[in-house]
């Protein structure tokens, strides 16, 4: 996901991916500094920015209110992997999990998924930013926290760098 973490934790999401023999899965973006062997957009307001500045070539996994003409694209039905909470029902990395539980992989390693912090640097590269007040922070930190615990049933999840969603 695309959280602050990841610039200070490159080297060991590095290694778990080594380590582990991990397909990786970007969300809403294209990191810099890593590989990845598809990237997850749920929206296409993302993809309307910059979210691949570098124009790497990527593997996209889009949902299908997304439409967009590019090769190496896999389509998922949107509807069948929003969540049922308004305040995450379309956060993209909340959607992806979701896809994941149908995947059923061994374990699900988290880079990035940081959580929310008003006044901080929450993105891992400023033009995925957006704003958040108080209140919706603690919304979203909130529901994000419980998902997880719940998915916890179905999913085997380590974190790999630090989150606010870890408790």
């Amino acid at each position: 996901a695309p959280g602050a973490s990841i610039k200070e934790n490159v080297e060991t999401i590095r290694k778990t991916v080594v380590e582990n023999d991990c397909v990786v899965i970007s969300v809403s973006f294209v990191p810099n500094e890593l590989d990845t062997d598809y990237t997850f957009l749920s929206n296409v307001k993302r993809y309307n920015t910059t979210f691949n500045p570098l124009n790497k070539p990527i593997r996209l996994i889009h949902t299908s209110n997304v439409e967009i003409e590019q090769d190496n694209t896999l389509v998922v039905n949107y509807s069948s992997i929003v969540n049922e909470d308004d305040v995450i029902m379309d956060n993209s990395a909340a959607m992806l999990l979701k896809l994941l539980i149908k995947l059923s992989p061994n374990k699900v390693f988290l880079a990035g998924l940081d959580g929310y912090e008003v006044n901080a640097v929450n993105y891992y590269q400023d033009r995925l930013t957006l704003k958040h007040d108080a209140k919706r922070v603690h919304e979203l930190n909130q529901a994000i926290s419980k998902y997880i615990l719940d998915l916890r049933k179905d999913l085997v999840i380590e974190f790999v760098t630090p989150s606010k969603y870890t408790l």
